[in-house]
This record gives structure tokens, C-alpha cells and sequence, in this order.
């Protein structure tokens, strides 16, 4: 699994094929640049949704504006990807240090929970698998050391 961790706090990704592939994932989600944007959005506000209502992970976002948080995601992915110039936002390091710790059952649950939202927003499988990739990188930047 490739380290992304040198992206973290920088408004532009070091690593061209992780960035290729998170666009090759953006592209597929409609024919022009607007309709990618405002699926991804769909996507993130379904996601984060469904995050909430989670038994395992949803007391993470009690009391958060969840389609802040599916914006700055989504403004996140956009740059990550080469497809925006700036994320303003905070990078994954420093956006969960406020949070309780984050544990691997608690990272899991979230990918188990983005690949069944992708699913039911039919997402093709092959794109599905670059996703959870990408986001997989981001383990030991989020989850907690102690």
C-alpha cells in the first residue's frame, strides 16, 4: 500500500498515481466536470448520513454539520485528485485530532460503510476498489497510536 502520508498537510498531492486514480473515480461519476462534482456531493452527503447513523462510529459526528463536513471531503478528493487548485480545509491529520481516539475497528467500519454507499449509489466495483484504496492510505495518518 502506497505511504500518502506526504500529502497530508500540503494543498497538493506528491503522488501522480494515487492522484490518477482518484481521478480516473471522480471522472466516472458523470460526463462533465459539474455533474462529477454534484454526484460526489450526493455521494459524501449519503455517506456521511449513513456514518451518523452508524451504532459503531456515529457518535463521532454528534453534533456536526454533516453536509459541512461531506463539502470539505468532497473539496478534499477534488484537490487530492488534481481537479481543483486549493483545499482551504484541514488535512485528515489535523482534522481528527479534536475527535476521540480513532481506532482500526473504527477505520474499518468506515470503509465497510463508504464501500456500501458506493454500492448503492452504483458505483462500479473496479472504481469502488481504487476508492477504498486511496482512502486506505490515510490508516496511520487517522487511526490512534495509543
Amino acid at each position: 500500500m502506497l505511504n500518502f502520508q506526504i500529502y497530508m498537510e500540503t494543498s497538493r498531492p506528491k503522488l501522480s498515481l494515487m492522484r490518477i486514480q482518484l481521478q480516473t473515480v471522480i471522472r466516472s461519476l458523470g460526463a462533465d466536470f459539474e455533474t462529477q462534482q454534484r454526484k460526489l456531493n450526493q455521494l459524501l452527503n449519503d455517506f456521511y448520513q449513513r456514518m451518523n447513523n452508524d451504532l459503531l462510529i456515529g457518535f463521532f459526528f454528534e453534533g456536526k454539520d454533516l453536509h459541512h463536513i461531506a463539502h470539505q471531503q468532497s473539496q478534499f478528493l477534488l484537490n487530492a485528485a488534481g481537479l481543483i487548485e486549493k483545499f482551504e480545509g484541514k488535512g485528515p491529520h489535523s482534522a481528527h485530532l479534536e475527535m476521540a481516539p480513532i481506532l482500526d475497528g473504527h477505520f474499518d467500519r468506515r470503509l465497510v460503510i463508504l464501500r456500501e454507499t458506493l454500492k448503492a449509489n452504483g458505483v462500479q466495483e473496479h472504481m469502488i476498489e481504487l476508492w477504498i484504496s486511496f482512502e486506505s492510505t490515510f490508516r496511520n495518518v487517522v487511526v490512534s497510536k495509543n
